[in-house]
């Protein structure tokens, strides 16, 4: 089927209310504009014109998105570096927000992840071969090595239950 061609005017106000609900980034919305058809002159004018009405905040953006992946999905630093990459969001737009969050809390999430890992382990599994899924499982999050090792000395997730 044919679908009409949208409009600049069009999409630029379905944009709006799309920009207004949650925090997209100009990635986000350039990839939208592509799907329907837009000029990229035209999908230029569109992106400045939301930047310019304060629709779209690549700074109020990066740190939702640093904010909501921590604390709903349990990525780590690296990971969400990694996905904010991908959607070219600049790194010194971003860095501010993860050297931000606090390294009490950011800790407390990743000792909580391990210990929910712990409890699916098996029990035949020796001590190293635990530590060694664990430790594969929380860099898969996105959390250093250091992160890891340390949540793990300080904690008695090594003695958590097994199934």
């Amino acid at each position: 089927m044919n679908r009409k061609p949208i409009t600049e005017a069009d999409a630029l106000n379905r944009l709006a209310a799309y920009c207004s609900v949650s925090e997209h980034c100009r990635a986000d919305v350039r990839e939208k504009l592509q799907k329907w058809g837009l000029s990229v002159e035209a999908t230029e004018r569109i992106v400045s014109r939301l930047e310019e009405a304060n629709f779209l905040d690549e700074s109020r953006y990066a740190k939702a998105f640093v904010h909501d992946k921590l604390h709903f999905s349990g990525w780590g630093k690296r990971k969400i570096a990694l996905a904010l990459q991908q959607k070219h969001v600049a790194r010194t737009t971003f860095q501010p927000f993860l050297d931000a969050l606090d390294a009490e809390e950011y800790l407390q999430i990743l000792h909580k992840a391990l210990e929910q890992k712990a409890r699916t382990l098996k029990a035949e599994d020796g001590d190293y071969q635990r530590r060694l899924k664990l430790t594969r499982f929380a860099m898969s999050r996105g959390f250093s090595y250091e992160d890891i090792h340390q949540c793990m000395d300080l904690s008695d997730i090594d003695e958590a239950e097994c199934q």
